[in-house]
């Protein structure tokens, strides 16, 4: 509501956060890299971010989602830094091993995400105050 009531009527805002809903989310669980305590305090999906700026009394103009190529680098490093009980230097780092099941995932991602436009990792809205 806050941005909105900055805004004379007409004015525009841009809005990036993460998406709960998207596959990148459903692939990595737990270790979805935009579970980045405490930088995102909240989670939106893009119907609830819809909905968030409808009663804030804002319009969307235009909402689409992103694919965030280095989810996969980071799902590999958390599972390694929860395995080693330590945060490694540098970040992120992905092990041989998991190189195969990322370019599948990252692969997996890109072709949903043309079937399923909204499923992507990071929401981009645009919004005005009418």
């Amino acid at each position: 509501q806050s941005a909105a009531r900055l805004l004379k009527s007409g004015g525009q805002f841009y809005i990036e956060t993460p998406n709960i809903d998207s596959l990148g989310h459903r692939q990595c669980g737990p270790y979805w890299f935009p579970f980045d305590a405490p930088r995102h305090l909240c989670l939106f999906s893009p119907t609830t971010l819809r909905h968030s700026l409808d009663v804030a009394g804002a319009q969307v103009l235009q909402l689409r989602t992103l694919l965030f190529e280095p989810i996969y680098r980071w799902e590999d490093t958390y599972r390694r830094e929860e395995e080693e009980q330590a945060m490694l230097s540098p970040r992120p780092q992905m092990r041989l091993k998991a190189r195969p099941r990322a370019a599948t995932l990252s692969a997996i991602a890109r072709l949903d995400r043309l079937l399923h436009p909204l499923n992507g990792d990071i929401i981009s809205c645009w919004a005005t105050k009418p």
